[in-house]
């Protein structure tokens, strides 16, 4: 069971990283960004914990606000608040993260069922 829960856990920490980044990158042209940064911490392991991995947000410190710009370039311009690359690059490893949570869960749930099988 134990197994099951740890899986669970990073599924559910990877998806708080992903929904983080999304709104990173939503405030990719806003004047003041309020962007969110996500610590992932590890339980401890059974029997003296649950186990797994929590997912914490916390908002990000704001930089100082840089130089006033004339409306005419206000609408355009990308801010260098929000570090895209760094962004998409938290998206690829929750995204391979959460495959590889997946696919433990999913053997798991393999491994339960032949289990139960075995009677049969």
């Amino acid at each position: 069971m134990a197994l099951d829960r740890i899986s669970t856990s990073g599924l559910s920490a990877q998806s708080r990283v992903v929904e983080n980044v999304a709104h990173n990158i939503s405030q990719l042209n806003v004047e003041n960004p309020l962007l969110i940064r996500t610590r992932l911490r590890s339980e401890a392991v059974p029997p003296a914990g649950p186990g797994g991995v929590r997912a914490e947000s916390e908002m990000a410190q704001r930089l100082a606000s840089g130089p006033v710009l004339s409306p005419d370039l206000q609408e355009s311009f990308v801010r260098d608040e929000v570090d895209l690359g760094q962004e998409l690059t938290n998206a690829l490893s929750a995204r391979r993260a959460f495959d590889a949570n997946l696919a433990v869960e999913r053997t798991y749930r393999d491994f339960f069922e032949a289990t139960l099988n075995l009677g049969a």
